[in-house]
């Protein structure tokens, strides 16, 4: 009986006026509607119901407070949620990762990356399995400013809850924290903690983070955000694009004075128009420095030199296929006095979006490195497909296989090892 009380009483509620009830239209409702189930504050007044006694089935204004907080949940926040969460994909919602700033300028969001995953590891002929979940892989709140038309400001934190890691459970970080100062469309300059330029870029293309990261981040061959300084901005009205940043090489987790920064860049060309070429994509990266260390204090300090190029293809944003290279020479290894590591890599990865809610996704990779000290170079495949469900713009699910396959691991000859995981991933924003 509660929601139909509730109801009534919004119902009712146009009835009061400035000076407490209007009795008159109260009479007139409840002869239409039935008797409300209300205390008037004056007795004998036109339209008065004897007024409800007991205080636990009294309905008035902290009808809320008077609950228990386990009935509060069932009967209201809990079908809100989920009602929010599986609302149609074209119902606007108030908040979300694409909410539209208030007058202030000033919008928050959140973003959610939830799993319940089983593994199984084989090295050398012994298998294990292990049931990891639920898992929060990664949560992030976001409050957005903008100042003006040219100056806006991020803050990002981010939440890693996960039994396999190391010491802690869970790891809590700034991951954004920075000012864009807009002088023009080919000038932006950034300064803080920052997204660096390769790996946000490609998130955006490939739009299966909450299930795999891109090569690069998940190899460990970059970071997704760094401390320092960035130029980015769009040439010939988007045809050219490119970012620049000079940073600390350490990745937000681990923010120092290094006395040597990073050089990361990427530049990208995206034909436009009628041309046969409008849909493609190219980009090459390149990226040089002592990724967090500090260089006056090392006798050999390893210097890193990536290079990536990747082209990707949508029509209609119905589909995407990409195709990646990397290079990557690791000077000192180890910090040794002779040898350097090479990694040669390839990627490749799709997306089809089937219907209005249902999308396939696949990737493989392909990455091996060796140094002159090891008897062997280290070779590793994988391969991932999920097929997606958009329950709504608040929720996405999908079923998931990844499968990686090493041999001479950590550049030991005949030492070989494969995992398995699979399960259900999901994505949830507001």
């Amino acid at each position: 009986m509660l929601m139909p009380q509730l109801w009534r009483r919004a119902a009712y509620s146009p009835l009061r006026n400035a000076g407490g009830y209007d009795h008159a239209a109260r009479a007139d409702y409840e002869a239409r509607a039935g008797p409300l189930r209300d205390a008037e504050p004056t007795a004998g007044a036109p339209g008065h119901v004897t007024p409800v006694t007991n205080a636990a089935h009294r309905l008035d204004t902290n009808v809320y407070e008077r609950l228990p907080v386990i009935k509060k949940l069932r009967t209201i926040w809990i079908p809100a949620l989920f009602a929010l969460l599986c609302a149609p994909s074209g119902a606007r919602a108030a908040t979300g990762p694409d909410q539209q700033a208030g007058p202030d300028g000033l919008s928050i969001s959140s973003l959610m990356f939830l799993s319940l995953t089983r593994q199984q590891q084989v090295t050398g002929g012994r298998s294990t399995h292990d049931l990891t979940g639920p898992t929060l892989s990664r949560g992030y709140i976001t409050a957005r400013k903008r100042f003006n038309p040219r100056l806006r400001m991020r803050l990002t934190t981010n939440v890693e809850a996960d039994p396999n890691l190391p010491g802690q459970k869970a790891h809590a970080w700034i991951k954004y924290a920075f000012l864009v100062g807009k002088i023009s469309p080919a000038v932006h300059l950034v300064a803080g903690l920052m997204h660096t330029p390769w790996i946000h870029y490609e998130q955006d293309l490939d739009r299966h983070r909450f299930i795999s990261k891109c090569f690069i981040n998940s190899n460990g061959l970059d970071h997704s955000s760094d401390a320092g300084l960035g130029l980015k901005g769009e040439l010939l009205h988007g045809r050219f694009g490119y970012w620049m940043t000079e940073t600390a090489g350490g990745g937000y987790t681990d923010l120092k004075r290094t006395r040597g920064g990073d050089f990361d860049g990427r530049i990208g060309f995206y034909p436009q128009g009628p041309s046969p070429a409008n849909g493609w994509t190219f980009d090459v990266q390149y990226r040089k420095g002592f990724p967090g260390k500090d260089v006056a204090a090392i006798a050999y300090p390893s210097r890193y030199q990536l290079t990536q190029a990747m082209t990707t293809y949508t029509h209609d944003d119905t589909f995407r296929i990409a195709a990646g290279y990397v290079i990557q020479h690791q000077s000192h290894y180890k910090e040794m006095a002779v040898g350097g590591m090479n990694t040669h890599a390839y990627y490749l990865w799709a997306w089809d979006r089937f219907t209005d809610r249902i999308d396939g996704y696949c990737r493989y990779e392909f990455r091996q490195q060796h140094d002159a000290a090891s008897a062997a170079a280290e070779r590793k495949k994988r391969s991932v497909l999920a097929l997606d469900y958009r329950a709504s713009r608040h929720l996405s699910l999908a079923l998931a296989w990844d499968h990686t396959a090493y041999a001479n691991l950590g550049m030991a000859a005949n030492i070989g090892q494969q995992n398995n995981i699979y399960g259900l991933y999901s994505r949830i924003s507001f």
